[in-house]
């Protein structure tokens, strides 16, 4: 039996006043219900739609001001009222929802089956919306209520009954206390007629107004042959106490003994072992509500704020890199600023940027959003990047530039990767993480998430290859970039961890392609296809092998082939397509994306024809940077291509990059070449040689890959690695001493 009592959730339940919900939290397994549907709030006839076609299907949006949702009429004739709107509603939505794909499937089984109250109706219907089982209006007493729910037991092997919604106040409506309590009594009622032999699934299936919340679920009997308790989840969820409005249908046809079809993209129910007390278990449950809350509040606003810090700071470092006119006057320089020395402060700045993203998870594990609410969140981000900087700054950083960037991009992506490794507990409804409330994905990585740990490891990689190039080791610098890359595509790709199908397009040509480089193989057209080719293999036989399992076990992997076999990819990446575009023009990220890369371009890699790169004394110690750099944002952009909301992850992985990469040049050892006066004989009569590096490896050790660092080059015999990026990209690349 299904039981819907739209917009209650379990803040409103107490011992007291609820005394029938209540009692779900003693003899049941209970959690907290998604109801996102096709907007970012629904109604009703949304969330009775969501368990006909097990897919996400709306009315249309009401025409009149004074009430969000409309009320739903009981059926006329055994045909649902307003049916031909909600399939004309499903055909111009791009989730290629079928209303009635539950009604169908119980006519076609003949499940006996009635439908009580006109949501109820909504559910049952067939696909022409028309009901093939007994229907009832919602009785006025609750006595009544108990005769018909234990008539339609006894007659119906499925029984759903629409209980009443609860609303936000409006003018003429009784407040939530008193809504509650009369559903309370409805829910009552139905539990007596149930008796102790049916499976009793109550849930929550819209919201009661225009800001959604987490809602009440709850099961009462059997569930996946086991008696319901503790918290519920999902395949789909994966987080417990945690379910969503599509996973409704599925536990139902489950219920059922019936096999599940492919239609609907949900998972069947899920509890685990109750060893709580009900007390405690309320207050679990309100606090995935609150901490949801909470997070959905602040999140437009933290990535706002991110945004406009970034592009000051941006602005802040062009001044620094090239000052006004009479500033360079004023200190004796005129030439463009390159050789200037970088300010430690601006160091310290670019590394507390870079850390924000880590530190906005690690203060998430602090539960601010049960007292202090942002100040308190806030507090402990600042505490946390003021402590890691220091650290990072306490270092070796003056001996390695690339220290930072190999301690942030090593925390970040171990942050991240332990995270989804152990069930994605610390992203879920963090600010810069997994939103419930937007029921889009509840583990795994999310464009942020991936993009932050991808970054992340090709930091990692980029740094600790420099170090072995830098010490003649180019094995160990190839060996570190492959096993890095392999250990990313893993934990982003394996379904049940980083669950992203998106994530290997970018990956595997980021990190392939910069392996080659480090090898020094030729980068020619049929390689670089190859490379390509090679990471579409590996995301299909991701794909493919997470299809081959049990449809209730899929992830979004085995999902997108199904939906490839159903023929229903089109209309998917249409939205995917059209998600992007909107992101695209009308977020601040975008800003940041461009603004970041123009910054990278024009001011740390420029070329030398435009003045020289601000990072020239770093590339001497760091010869792999410029190309290493290339890649990432170049596998960037593939992920913001085959990704919806896409820009994000070019956006975050310029926001993690590049503080990191001027504070490698601040870092940077500054000796520029002695000045010659104008007209001196010496200049003319000498060519000017690269003066020595303060950092030198012989080059009488074993092996051609051994390093002499210059200024200006780094050399290896046979070979000079050119400092400036396009001379990087168009001379060692195609030299044809490289080995192959």
């Amino acid at each position: 039996m299904l039981v819907g009592v739209p917009g209650v959730t379990w803040s409103d339940v107490d011992r007291e006043t609820t005394p029938a919900l209540w009692s779900l939290l003693e003899d049941g397994a209970v959690g907290t219900l998604a109801a996102r549907s096709v907007g970012p709030s629904a109604c009703p006839a949304d969330g009775w739609l969501a368990v006909s076609a097990g897919r996400r299907a709306a009315d249309s949006a009401p025409s009149s001001s004074s009430r969000r949702c409309r009320d739903l009429g009981d059926p006329v004739g055994g045909q649902v009222p307003r049916w031909t709107v909600y399939l004309d509603q499903a055909r111009a939505s791009s989730y290629v929802a079928h209303p009635g794909t539950l009604g169908e499937l119980l006519g076609e089984q003949q499940v006996p089956h009635s439908a009580i109250g006109p949501g109820a109706a909504i559910a049952l219907s067939d696909r022409s919306g028309r009901l093939s089982g007994t229907y009832d209006p919602l009785p006025a007493s609750n006595s009544r209520l108990t005769d018909v729910v234990r008539t339609a037991i006894t007659d119906s092997h499925l029984v759903v009954v629409d209980a009443g919604a609860l609303v936000d106040p409006l003018p003429g409506v009784p407040d939530r206390q008193r809504q509650t309590e009369l559903l309370d009594r409805r829910v009552a009622a139905i539990l007596e007629a149930a008796g102790d032999s049916a499976t009793v699934l109550i849930a929550g299936l819209a919201d009661s107004g225009a800001s959604p919340r987490m809602d009440l679920l709850a099961v009462r009997g059997q569930l996946n042959g086991l008696p319901a308790a503790g918290l519920l989840t999902s395949a789909a969820t994966r987080q417990p106490g945690i379910a969503q409005a599509l996973d409704i249908a599925p536990t139902l046809v489950e219920l059922l003994g019936l096999p599940i079809p492919a239609e609907l993209v949900g998972s069947p129910l899920r509890s685990g072992v109750s060893g709580q007390s009900p007390s405690d278990l309320l207050n679990e449950l309100t606090d995935i509500e609150t901490a949801s809350g909470a997070a959905r509040a602040i999140v437009g606003h933290f990535f706002d704020g991110l945004v406009a810090v970034h592009l000051l700071y941006l602005a802040l470092v062009v001044l620094v890199a090239r000052p006004p006119r009479w500033l360079r006057l004023s200190r004796g320089r005129d030439g463009p600023g390159p050789a200037r020395p970088w300010p430690r402060w601006l160091a310290a700045v670019s590394i507390a940027l870079a850390l924000v993203p880590a530190a906005s998870f690690l203060a998430h594990l602090l539960p601010w959003w049960r007292s202090g609410g942002i100040g308190l969140y806030a507090s402990t981000m600042v505490v946390v990047i003021v402590v890691l900087t220091s650290t990072i700054l306490a270092g070796p950083w003056r001996r390695d530039p690339l220290l930072p960037m190999a301690a942030v991009g090593a925390l970040t992506s171990a942050v991240l990767g332990i995270d989804v490794l152990t069930g994605s507990h610390l992203t879920i409804a963090a600010p810069m993480g997994l939103q419930p409330l937007v029921a889009g994905r509840f583990y795994g990585f999310g464009n942020v998430q991936f993009a932050l740990f991808a970054t992340g490891c090709m930091l990692v990689a980029l740094a600790l290859a420099g170090a072995g190039l830098r010490a003649g080791r180019r094995r160990l610098a190839l060996a570190t970039v492959v096993v890095i890359g392999v250990f990313a595509v893993v934990v982003d790709a394996t379904p049940g961890w980083g669950s992203d199908f998106g994530g290997p397009p970018a990956l595997v040509p980021m990190f392939a392609l910069f392996a080659l480089i480090v090898a020094g193989v030729r980068l020619r057209p049929g390689r670089v296809a190859s490379v390509f080719a090679g990471a579409a293999i590996v995301m299909l036989l991701m794909a493919v092998a997470d299809w081959l399992r049990p449809p209730a076990d899929r992830t979004h992997l085995g999902r997108f082939v199904a939906s490839v076999l159903d023929g229903d990819i089109g209309p998917t990446l249409a939205r995917k397509l059209s998600q992007n575009a909107a992101i695209l023009v009308g977020s601040p990220l975008t800003l940041l994306a461009f603004g970041g890369i123009a910054f990278v371009v024009v001011v740390l890699f420029r070329p030398r024809r435009w003045g020289g790169p601000a990072t020239g004394t770093v590339l001497t110690t760091a010869p792999a940077l410029s190309s290493g750099v290339a890649c990432l944002f170049g596998g960037l952009a593939i992920g913001s291509a085959v990704n919806d909301s896409g820009i994000a992850v070019l956006a975050m992985g310029v926001a993690l990059a590049v503080p990191l990469l001027v504070a490698a040049r601040c870092a940077g050892r500054d000796a520029p070449e002695e000045a010659e006066p104008p007209g001196s004989t010496r200049s003319r009569s000498r060519a000017p040689q690269p003066m020595q590096s303060d950092i030198q490896q012989p080059t009488g050790g074993q092996g051609t890959g051994d390093v002499a660092v210059l200024r200006g080059s780094v050399q290896r015999p046979g070979h000079v690695w050119p400092t400036d990026p396009v001379e990087k990209l168009t001379g060692d690349l195609a030299d044809p001493h490289s080995p192959p």
